[in-house]
């Protein structure tokens, strides 16, 4: 037990006091009795006084003053209560098979129909996350007890590709760990005090986050083909805006056609303008120049929505700065911005540090740089920075790292000419789990390649311009690569 006001508890001195003043009056009563019995006065009294009885309502005062004293003091303790409280994860299986009937209107709806009922069961001090799992597992929603932003959370799944249960459970661990390191809640008025002397931080020598997250800076991609006159999505990707004028810097299989059976007709551009919204379709954008051994491409904004043609040097676009990879270091924290797809078509910020590098033929050492970030197929192609937010690297399809299946590979065309699309035609890799990228110094020579080609084709006076020739001289001039950029035609809708 404490006090708040402990020098309220010397008023308690005064009960002492009192109680040797009410014996001295006592004393004196009795003289004063004794001197008038000398007159015979109590000689003829009948029957016997009060006696012990008259003490006892001084005796109630002062314990009541007592009481009242310490009162007046404020005692307090903490004491411990039964309290329901935990943290819960939702896992939603948002695979392909989810999209079922069999449970009317649908398994997606009758799982968010019970994870509803399951939430506005809970008592406030529980703590419930979400996690949709697909080819990998992602945090929806970290844990909290807002019935708004959990149920918002769950409204905006739909259902994706394939199923790995092994990732929602990794991924909904991590998201538990993480909730245990925020700050305990305190519930006693009791001020608490330190139980050491605080030591001041040391002033950080770099940025420790950046000033803003460029999330309007990265695009999703859509690959579209036409069928008669309409254009129908085969796949999607994401990409980086790296100059004002509308060069993009994506993966080389987003916008490349896996095979001749399957021709990109249009590249369409969607920007982010409010984080909690899908992307909006904004542009399209030519083909530049693709490598597939770096799986690097260089993409250029030709046109708005509606087919006018811009002007790169009035467009102003949100950009990223390039970074320097070869100073990452292991452990370096990195900052994964991309358009995954699960867990709806919003933006998507990723965390996760540099847990090594890998070599690859031809190219050397640190060829990819290694993370335990979770990044789906649809991030591929997205932005890789650093806490100054600058870009160091590229998700990529080519090192996901082993020969097993690990990427989704889909079937979006009639490939053999059949008349019908199923298990017969070829497959198209359209992402899945990623665990490397591809470090920004093997795309800074092929984006110096294709700011002249930009250049060139600006000023052009006629079409015969050789644009191969300009891409050749440049790289020569700017950087030494261990293989040859490729430039392709540009794809115009």
């Amino acid at each position: 037990m404490s006090f708040i006001w402990p020098t309220m508890l010397g008023l308690l001195i005064l009960i002492p006091l009192l109680v040797l003043f009410y014996i001295k009056l006592q004393q004196r009563r009795r003289r004063i009795s004794a001197s008038y019995g000398s007159f015979g006065s109590t000689q003829n009294a009948v029957g016997h006084g009060p006696g012990i009885r008259r003490h006892i309502p001084p005796v109630l005062f002062m314990v009541g003053l007592s009481i009242l004293m310490i009162a007046l003091a404020r005692p307090q303790t903490v004491v411990s209560l039964p309290r329901q409280e935990g943290t819960v994860i939702l896992a939603f299986d948002v695979s392909g098979s989810m999209a079922a009937d069999d449970l009317k209107p649908t398994r997606m709806e009758a799982a968010k129909a019970a994870a509803r009922l399951f939430i506005q069961r809970q008592p406030r001090t529980v703590q419930i996350g979400v996690v949709a799992f697909s080819d990998s597992g992602f945090t929806v929603q970290a844990p909290t007890n807002d019935l708004d932003l959990l149920l918002a959370s769950i409204n905006r799944l739909t259902p994706q590709h394939g199923t790995s249960v092994a990732n929602g459970i990794l991924t909904s661990l991590n998201t538990i760990a993480r909730g245990n390191g925020q700050t305990t809640h305190l519930y006693s008025n009791l001020t608490p005090s330190p139980t050491s002397t605080p030591t001041l931080a040391p002033t950080p020598t770099e940025t420790a986050t950046p000033v803003m997250i460029p999330y309007q800076a990265v695009v999703k991609l859509y690959a579209k083909t036409k069928y008669s006159s309409q254009l129908k999505t085969e796949w999607t990707g994401s990409g980086t805006i790296i100059s004002p004028d509308g060069l993009i810097l994506t993966n080389a299989h987003v916008v490349n056609p896996p095979n001749k059976y399957i021709k990109v007709d249009a590249l369409v551009v969607s920007m982010t303008d409010n984080p909690d919204l899908p992307p909006v379709d904004k542009y399209y954008a030519d083909v530049l120049i693709v490598d597939k051994t770096v799986d690097i491409a260089i993409l250029r904004i030709s046109k708005t929505i509606d087919f006018k043609p811009v002007d790169g040097a009035s467009l102003n676009l949100p950009y990223v700065t390039m970074g320097d990879s070869d100073a990452l270091k292991l452990g370096d924290p990195l900052l994964i911005l991309g358009y995954p797809g699960i867990g709806g078509d919003t933006i998507t910020l990723t965390e996760g540090d540099v847990s090594g590098f890998s070599s690859q033929k031809k190219l050397g050492e640190r060829a990819f740089i290694k993370t335990a970030a979770s990044i789906t197929g649809g991030a591929s192609g997205g932005l890789v920075m650093d806490r100054a937010g600058l870009i160091v690297a590229i998700p990529t399809q080519l090192g996901y790292g082993g020969n097993d299946p690990l990427v989704d590979c889909r079937v979006v065309a009639d490939t053999n000419g059949d008349g019908s699309i199923d298990s017969s035609d070829i497959c198209v890799p359209a992402g899945g789990y990623i665990n490397a990228m591809r470090p920004i110094k093997f795309a800074i020579p092929l984006i110096m390649a294709a700011e002249s080609m930009a250049k060139a084709t600006e000023t052009e006076a006629s079409p015969s311009i050789d644009t191969t020739a300009t891409l050749t001289s440049t790289l020569q001039a700017t950087a030494t690569l261990p293989f040859t950029p490729t430039v392709i035609a540009t794809v115009v809708p």
